[in-house]
Parts: structure tokens; C-alpha cells; sequence
């Protein structure tokens, strides 16, 4: 990301309004901070538009779908939209998820893309796994959202760190984080089992907690999360490989390549 152009983020959705709610006001949420465009991009499987082996039937239910679909996009986003006054760009298409998904991310070029944890889209042989997919295809940060957590526009951050004190993401877009956190940012920090946990203050900006590595490990991270009221926590992507983080009950923020 460049310091003089337009932030892009790209929420990925299947359209469950409850979910595309939450993905939506999390979004602009970082798009308040960061001066970011949003646009909701959706992937219907051709074997949900295609029911007839006549073809002009199936040319009119192509037809009536994409009316449908682009009906149903515009009323879940539009009163969000006006609630809080950004413009909300949307585009779908009809396809193979994991063709249109690619194609998408390569043309949009997003600086970041928002997705649901453990959304799977598609049927049968394209089902696929969404967060898996895109951490494979895309280069750029990643919000993977929980059902039950968003990031309420106009409020502030209450902002962690999985494992580095300094995540890498673009130098702006870092700093601009930090600046719209409030109160000291916890590091948690996972460590062999023979050393007890122990904790430490580095400074008046950052709190480090140290856990044992494990399923133990993990699990008192989260409690943690709930006690420090960490609504999003900032995760390079080497340490989600490394460490089961994708298990932790909070939005994750996934580094860049």
C-alpha cells in the first residue's frame, strides 16, 4: 500500500445478512480510519442459476438472477450505507468460486479483504474454504471475522498483538491502527512449557503477556482476550501457521506477504 492513494477494501460475502452486517460495519470501521473505499463482492454457483436443459429458459433464469442477486445486495447494503454515510460499491458473478474469487482479487487489486471465519462457498466439488483459499491466493492483509464480534464504526480500537511487537502491515497503515486504539495494546506471546507465564510491561503503550505453548496455551490467550476486551488482534502469517490462532474467539487482522 502507497501513502497517496485510496485504500480498497474487499468484504467477501455469501450474503447472509446477518453476517454481511457484521463484515460490513467492521469494515467501516477501518475504512473510517484509514480513508478506505468498501465493495461487497459475491460468487453464485452456476448449478443455483441453472435449472433448465432448454436454453432460453435458461437464458431468462441467468436474466432473472442476476436481477435477483443484484436486488438483494443493494437492500442489505443500503441502509447501512446511509447509517453511517459511506458509499458502498458491490459487484458480483456467476461461476466457479475459486475462478471468479482469483479473478476478482487480481483485477480489484484490494488492499485488504474482509471474510467470515469458516465461511465455505460453492457446492459438491467447488465447495471450498474460504479463509484457507484466500490466504493461498491473496498477498494482502486479511480480517477474518467471527459471527459474534464486530468492530463498531466510530468507536476506537481495542487493538492486540499475536506474537510481534511490530505486525508487519503497510507502515501507514499500521500507524493509523495504533492511533485509533485505546488504552495499552497486550502482546501475547507463547513460550515452552518448562518456563512458567510470566508478564511483563515494556512500556506505557504495549503489555506483554507470556502463555505456554499448547492447547493450555491458547486457551488462556482467550480468556485473556475477553478480560482485556480485544476486539481485534493483529497476527503475522507465519504465526498462523506456526501456532492453532485461527481457534482464538476474536476477529484475527492476518499480515501481508
Amino acid at each position: 500500500m502507497k501513502t497517496q492513494k485510496k485504500y480498497k477494501i474487499s468484504v467477501l460475502s455469501n450474503l447472509r445478512k446477518g453476517a454481511l452486517n457484521n463484515e460490513l460495519k467492521s469494515s467501516i470501521s477501518l475504512a473510517k480510519m484509514i480513508g478506505a473505499e468498501i465493495e461487497v463482492f459475491y460468487v453464485k454457483s452456476p448449478l443455483d442459476v441453472i435449472g433448465y436443459e432448454n436454453q432460453f429458459s435458461a437464458l431468462k433464469s441467468i436474466e432473472e438472477n442476476y436481477i435477483a442477486t443484484d436486488t438483494r445486495i443493494r437492500d442489505i447494503i443500503k441502509p447501512i450505507a446511509e447509517e453511517y454515510n459511506i458509499k458502498i460499491k458491490h459487484s458480483f458473478a456467476f461461476g466457479n468460486p475459486k475462478v471468479e474469487i482469483k479473478k476478482y482479487l487480481d483485477e480489484a487489486t484490494p488492499d485488504m479483504v474482509v471474510i467470515e471465519k469458516k465461511k465455505r462457498i460453492g457446492l459438491q466439488s467447488i465447495n471450498i474454504d474460504l479463509a484457507s483459499f484466500i490466504l493461498k491466493q491473496y498477498n494482502g492483509v486479511v480480517m477474518i471475522m467471527q459471527p459474534k464480534f464486530l468492530l463498531n464504526p466510530n468507536e476506537k480500537l481495542s487493538l492486540g498483538l499475536f506474537d510481534s511487537l511490530e505486525p508487519k502491515l503497510d507502515v501507514d497503515f499500521n500507524k493509523v491502527l495504533l492511533q485509533h486504539r485505546k488504552g495499552p495494546v497486550p502482546l501475547f506471546k507463547i513460550r515452552d512449557k518448562k518456563e512458567a507465564p510470566t508478564r511483563t510491561n515494556l512500556s506505557d503503550e504495549v503489555e506483554e503477556f507470556i502463555f505456554e505453548k499448547g492447547v493450555s496455551g491458547l486457551k488462556n490467550i482467550s480468556n485473556y482476550l475477553v478480560k482485556k476486551g480485544v476486539n481485534l488482534l493483529c497476527v503475522d502469517r507465519k504465526t498462523l501457521k506456526t501456532h492453532s490462532v485461527n481457534q482464538l474467539n476474536v476477529p484475527l487482522l492476518v499480515t501481508n506477504n
